[in-house]
């Protein structure tokens, strides 16, 4: 949406140097603003409703967006036809960033999946998401049904070989894909997924290496458990204190979890169901959202420390410390 859409009807042609009423690129409030530069920047100068000039360090100049957004085409043989479709957003600062990859539902992207993409793009992640439901010949709804299928009669969800295959090829090549960027922290890499998103993303972490961390919205345990014994990465889930859809599987997996030495930890949120998550769903809560939100990104930062930087060769006695390690904050 440009200025020009958010100025009072009227006003979308004034010249440079005009006062009007409109939204400012920096506080983005309406109120009154001068145009600084007749392409695009607009700056408030005077607050209403304290009488003061607005002091701000920002420099007039076109607005940058925190994070881009792109469809990858890959090509690769693990998709019928030889390309994989992958939803990209990738933030706008010029460092290494870290990766999260995300591993939408079966039947295909989700509301709740382009949240999670956008939240953790502006908090300074470089995301990517194979958009499964464009790859040809493979019917993701058959999946859904078995998957549903399996949960009611087993109380879990069934992964043959077959899919784990396919899961794993349509995900490696998204991570080889966006590996060969140069802006990417290759050492630190996490996965996302919700519901049965997140049930594929335990399966996905349980065969692959270089996953630092795994966070999740409400996953459904897997059948046989142990196929998540060879996770090397922390686990955290987010369930609703009402959801009896996917409740039952955090105990199942802290069982399983602390058997095998997983580290395992979990945010519950009161008042809410399954899928409280997605802002389509009827079980939606903005406010348990929001902490679930908040659960999930700060799983994820406490994960992310840089490592201390090495120390160099000295003489014997000359003693040296470490700088302090400082976590990835949201942008």
């Amino acid at each position: 949406m440009s200025d020009e859409d958010l100025l009072l009807p009227g006003t979308e042609s004034r010249e440079f140097g005009a006062g009007v009423v409109g939204v400012c690129d920096v506080c983005h409030k309406r109120q009154a603003v001068i145009i600084l530069n007749k392409e695009r920047f607009k700056l408030c100068v005077l607050d209403f409703l304290n009488k003061s000039w607005i002091k701000s360090e920002e420099k007039p100049a076109a607005f940058t967006f925190p994070f881009s957004s792109s469809t990858d085409f890959i090509r690769t043989s693990a998709v019928p036809g030889g390309v994989l479709h992958a939803i990209r957003l990738k933030p706008s600062k010029l460092v290494k960033h870290p990766l999260v990859m995300i591993v939408p539902d079966p039947v295909g992207v989700s509301t709740q999946n382009i949240e999670a993409a956008v939240r953790f793009a502006r908090a300074g992640y470089d995301v990517v998401m194979p958009d499964t439901g464009r790859i040809p010949g493979l019917s993701f709804v058959v999946d859904y049904v078995l998957d549903r299928g399996t949960r009611f009669l087993k109380g879990a969800v069934l992964l043959p070989a077959s899919r784990r295959l396919r899961l794993l090829r349509v995900m490696d090549a998204c991570r080889r894909h966006v590996l060969q960027d140069d802006m990417i922290d290759p050492s630190r890499q996490a996965i996302y997924g919700a519901s049965y998103g997140a049930t594929f993303a335990l399966a996905y972490a349980a065969e692959s290496e270089g996953i630092k961390a795994v966070a999740l919205a409400y996953p459904y345990a897997v059948t046989p458990l142990g196929r998540l014994a060879s996770i090397s990465a922390p686990v955290h889930a987010v369930y609703g204190k009402k959801d009896r859809r996917a409740g039952f599987s955090s105990d199942l997996l802290a069982r399983g979890f602390s058997s095998w030495g997983i580290e395992y930890s979990t945010t519950v949120i009161p008042g809410v169901d399954h899928n409280f998550l997605g802002r389509d769903e009827t079980s939606y809560r903005v406010r348990g959202a929001e902490k679930g939100w908040q659960a999930i990104l700060d799983f994820v930062h406490s994960r992310f420390e840089p490592p201390q930087a090495a120390t160099p060769n000295l003489p014997p006695g000359v003693l040296v410390t470490a700088p302090k390690t400082v976590g990835v904050t949201s942008h």
